[in-house]
């Protein structure tokens, strides 16, 4: 291989808001002319790192075991990473990261592999240097292999784009999708500089989408949330002058990205038809949190979707729902409310959903969405299923609920603080472990105090430890025990009710430590 692949991320940009927004996007819109479209393309995650890892090793399964991105990943990994491999062939292999993330996510995700054993992030604090870097990068002696991430239209860098400083609202939101438009045509002027048009793989592809309005704000989050259409439908296109353009109808998944660039980089100098590289995927599988992550107040919630590209079906800790992705990209309108009602319940609904309804869906459209809904809540729940089992914790497949229809979601009323909770949001999934269970409580902060008030009247908690059981004594009346105490008491689960993803890390190692199953730690 000697063929060289530029990425070009596409942070947080969806179908629906980049066909829309056209005239935000007059470069990449020139270059999507010119190459070969994905139209059905779905990302795997709507989390950027989950999706980048995704794509770097072909598969989902690389971090379920994970409880969170700084979960130290201690597991040897299976396969090569898409840039591990094209380093061990003589690439220039790189991953350039605008501007520097203002968390600590790409230290721990270095720290675990996400992108590669032997490849790491490198992160750039101005606009300039990044320039600098890709205009080295594209004219070194070797062939290339560059991931370039973008994070100015994340909503957590939109203010610390140059010159959005005055801005806000809409007007914001449009600047930086519009400089991000104007980074690919510095960046695709500096390959056609260099003279890589002729010998460069060049892919353009979207991470995930925002959802800021259409579920009810979700309480101020608007990306990580459930993978609704609107999250993981996003751009994918592919550029090579050997490459037939149009439109690549096939359902395509971020599993297939490292694949097909193996493919495009493998191939010869002959022209590349557009079916070669068809998909005969039957659906897509999507996820926002890694299996081994926690449900629990004040965090995202956990869901899984399937897609056949026409209908989409999500089931989370909040129950199932279905949507028409063709009339309905936004998942609005759950189709298994109606589903679930008998013929009569049906038309004996108000006047006015009895008149608009009935014009599109009729009884035979009941029995074609019946007949999907089981078709695609089988394979999704294998697909759950499987994940829970190779992530080692197949007993908290009951936070995933198949059986509850999901409820429409207005403004706030699901979602609460620690100080403000309104019993609704991230806990009652809990209620399956704990009712009529005993327990053993890990943890008395904060956390932990807020823990024992809401599964109290679910279970018996028959010990409550912490490390500093000396210094807190007790809690609610509840002796506080030191945590090898757990070797005196028989129970059904321990509760390591504890926020911090390192800290809670170790507490379970060191249950393990002292002989405890691991299916027994929630």
């Amino acid at each position: 291989m000697s063929r060289n692949l530029l990425m070009i991320h596409l942070e947080s940009l969806n179908i629906i808001n980049y066909r829309v927004n056209r005239e935000l996007f007059p470069n990449l819109y020139k270059w999507e002319k010119q190459s070969l479209s994905f139209s059905r393309y779905y990302s795997t995650a709507t989390s950027t790192y989950m999706v980048i890892s995704d794509m770097a090793y072909g598969d989902t399964d690389h971090h379920e075991t994970c409880g969170g991105i700084k979960w130290r990943f201690e597991e040897p990994i299976a396969q090569k990473s898409l840039w591990d491999e094209l380093l061990d062939n003589g690439y220039d292999s790189r991953i350039l990261l605008y501007p520097v993330y203002v968390g600590e996510d790409t230290k721990w995700a270095d720290k675990n592999h996400y992108f590669g054993e032997k490849v790491g992030i490198e992160e750039f604090g101005s606009y300039d240097s990044v320039i600098a870097e890709i205009q080295k990068a594209l004219t070194g002696e070797k062939p290339f292999s560059i991931y370039l991430c973008s994070y100015f239209t994340n909503l957590s860098y939109m203010k610390s784009c140059d010159g959005a400083k005055d801005l806000e609202g809409a007007a914001l939101w449009q600047y930086c999708y519009q400089q991000l438009d104007e980074y690919i045509n510095e960046i695709m002027h500096i390959v056609e500089k260099t003279n890589h048009l002729k010998d460069t793989t060049i892919v353009f592809v979207g991470d995930h989408g925002d959802d800021l309005f259409q579920h009810g704000c979700y309480g101020g989050l608007s990306h990580a949330i459930e993978p609704f259409e609107s999250l993981i439908h996003t751009p994918f296109f592919i550029y090579d002058n050997r490459l037939e353009k149009g439109v690549n109808n096939s359902l395509t998944s971020t599993v297939d990205i490292k694949d097909i660039m193996l493919g495009f980089l493998r191939h010869d100098e002959t022209r590349i038809e557009i079916d070669e590289y068809k998909t005969d995927r039957e659906y897509v599988y999507s996820r926002n949190l890694y299996a081994y992550q926690l449900v629990r107040s004040g965090n995202f919630e956990k869901g899984y979707s399937i897609t056949d590209g026409q209908y989409l079906l999500l089931a989370g800790s909040q129950g199932i729902g279905m949507y028409n992705t063709i009339m309905d990209p936004q998942s609005q309108c759950n189709l298994l409310d109606i589903l679930g009602m008998s013929p009569e319940q049906k038309w004996s609904l108000p006047a006015n959903y009895r008149f608009h309804y009935p014009a599109i869906y009729n009884n035979k459209s009941y029995e074609i969405i019946e007949r999907e809904y089981i078709k695609l809540k089988d394979a999704l729940k294998q697909f759950v299923l499987d994940k829970y089992i190779k992530a080692e914790c197949a007993h908290r497949l009951f936070e995933i609920d198949f059986d509850t229809i999901r409820p429409y979601r207005t403004g706030d009323k699901y979602r609460g603080s620690l100080e403000n909770y309104n019993g609704t949001f991230g806990t009652g999934v809990f209620t399956k472990y704990f009712y009529n269970k005993r327990i053993i409580i890990y943890g008395a902060g904060e956390y932990g105090k807020f823990c024992f008030k809401w599964i109290k009247n679910d279970c018996s908690i028959i010990a409550w430890l912490d490390r500093q059981y000396i210094e807190k004594k007790e809690c609610f009346g509840v002796k506080i025990e030191p945590p090898e105490h757990v070797l005196n008491y028989s129970y059904d689960f321990i509760f390591v009710a504890i926020l911090d993803s390192l800290a809670r890390q170790e507490v379970i190692g060191d249950l393990l430590d002292l002989g405890i199953e691991a299916n027994s730690i929630i």
